[in-house]
């Protein structure tokens, strides 16, 4: 049993560390494709790009709910060992997503077109071009969604290095796509954007299928319709419906709302602050997607004792190394915002991105836990109450705007909702692990709440001794700083003896690996 847990967590580290570097070049070539693409659509163009990617993934959430099922499926049959039933899985979730396709498709050339042409604030010069990337977006996503079921068959079995090659491929590819647009002056920029995307989105999708069909005998599809297995992932798909159309509402029907009160700028803003929120959430997404095919198996498997340890882990690393990135970006980030996009810093740029990574921290500390209420598949309470809470999102939202709150009012309710969704899941774990809130309290709570204060002490003593700066320099030194002081702190007080005895051990390990291997080199030029 100790040899099997060291192998899942060797296992867990590896496909972490593939995941980070995939992510680590990704956010380099995002962050400068951001800025070109930006400065090269304008302000408004951006944002009209940003709204209609906005509309296409809100109504896409009807797929939400398969994708879950798929990966939760394959990674359960094969944590039972049954290759064959995750064969079956495999080919009844193509059937399913060909068939939502269908629906998205008619869905969005209907009610999609209907909000695009009527409902939403979008100058009459840009209407044009706005219903033509409307439509290339909508293939585009159509084929990303094809492509989920082998998404989901590599992370069932944990093949991260092929993810991240992929990913690595996916952004140089959208780098082309800048170089393309400074050069070419004959058609709407934002046009040749949207054509140049889809042919990415069709070359990823391919290179995906082939790994598969060569790699795994379960991806090979069989088209016959297994009915039992449909119904299902059919009816697991309909109760996580509930929560996708939530989590769309919240993540994305926000957008619209603003662009009612504000128009196609506010959108900008918005654009802008989702790259830097999913940038930092990235760190923490990578670990959870490497960690999340081990809760699924353990649960198959019955290991209970092991299944909450792991949670206890995953919870309090995943806040962890969010915050690791968070503590000094939110402390520099209207210099990190100039930096970046120069003096095309949308307003309210800095605030939102701030709420935005803070909403984020909350979201990360409960991301093990409803993991573990999708491993177990008894989700219909759990997805009528989060589900009713997510919602409120919008609801409040629009009521904050209509009040004439501040724009920035819809991200402290984002962030209200956050805590309100930790509170919910773990409610729900702990009745259906039997988990106890003094272990919770003590393994996760205690170490992430020190951490925090102590980083908040630093970062103000930091602000009051070293003043902000668009420089450069002065800029990097108080990330570092920040960063360094962290580090300590995180070592010293979010993680437990045990943990920083193993962290220790690994270190001297890899030193006189790095100094046996330097000194034979040594010896050799000698």
């Amino acid at each position: 049993m100790a040899t099997s847990i060291s192998n899942n967590n060797r296992r867990i580290a590896k496909n972490t560390l593939l995941l980070y570097i995939r992510m680590g070049v990704t956010m380099l070539v995002q962050l400068y494709t951001s800025r070109v693409v930006l400065e090269v659509l304008g302000i408004d163009d951006y944002g009209i790009w940003c709204l209609v990617a906005s509309l296409v993934v809100s109504i896409s959430f009807i797929t939400g709910p398969l994708s879950t099922a798929t990966q939760r499926f394959l990674s359960y049959e094969i944590g039972k060992g049954n290759e064959k039933k995750t064969n079956t899985i495999f080919s009844q979730s193509l059937i399913l997503y060909a068939i939502f396709s269908a629906i998205l498709l008619i869905l969005l050339e209907t009610i999609g077109l209907w909000l695009l042409n009527t409902k939403l604030n979008i100058p009459e010069s840009k209407i044009t071009t706005t219903n033509i990337v409307f439509q290339l977006s909508i293939l585009s996503f159509i084929v990303t969604l094809m492509r989920m079921p082998y998404d989901s068959m590599i992370i069932a079995y944990e093949k991260m290095d092929f993810y991240a090659y992929m990913s690595i491929l996916d952004v140089g590819l959208k780098l082309a796509i800048v170089y393309m647009l400074s050069i070419v002056n004959s058609f709407p920029h934002l046009v040749v954007y949207a054509i140049l995307t889809l042919c990415v989105t069709i070359v990823i999708t391919i290179a995906y299928k082939l790994f598969c069909n060569h790699k795994f005998i379960s991806s090979r599809a069989r088209l016959a319709i297994d009915r039992p297995v449909i119904k299902e992932m059919a009816s697991f798909s309909g109760w996580s419906l509930m929560g996708a159309f939530a989590v769309m509402t919240s993540n994305q029907g926000v957008s619209m709302v603003l662009n009612v009160f504000f128009g196609v700028a506010i959108n900008a803003t918005m654009g802008i602050t989702n790259q830097v929120g999913n940038a930092v959430n990235q760190f923490v997404s990578n670990f959870q997607l490497a960690f999340n095919p081990q809760i699924v198996k353990m649960y198959a498997q019955g290991e209970y004792t092991e299944l909450k340890n792991l949670i206890y882990k995953a919870s309090r690393f995943s806040f962890l190394l969010m915050l690791a990135i968070a503590f000094p970006i939110i402390y520099n980030i209207d210099e990190i915002l100039y930096l970046w996009l120069g003096d095309n810093v949308p307003e309210y740029t800095g605030i939102f991105c701030t709420l935005m990574i803070v909403s984020f921290l909350f979201d990360s500390l409960s991301a093990p836990l409803y993991m573990t209420i999708q491993a177990t598949g008894k989700i219909r309470k759990y997805q009528v109450l989060i589900s009713s809470i997510l919602l409120s999102n919008i609801i409040l939202s629009y009521v904050a705007l209509n009040l004439n709150f501040p724009p920035v009012s819809v991200m402290i309710i984002r962030c209200f909702i956050s805590i309100c969704c930790i509170f919910t899941r773990y409610c729900f774990t702990k009745k259906q692990l039997n988990f106890q809130f003094k272990n919770y309290s003590k393994n996760v709570l205690l170490p992430c709440f020190t951490v925090t204060v102590l980083c908040l002490c630093g970062g103000h003593l930091l602000d009051k001794y070293l003043i902000e700066s668009n420089n450069l320099f002065i800029c990097g030194l108080r990330i570092v700083i920040l960063f360094t002081y962290y580090t300590v702190i995180m070592f010293l007080g979010g993680v437990s003896a045990s943990e920083r005895h193993s962290i220790i051990k690994m270190l001297k390990n890899k030193f006189k690996y790095v100094k046996k291997h330097f000194v034979s080199w040594r010896m050799g030029i000698s």
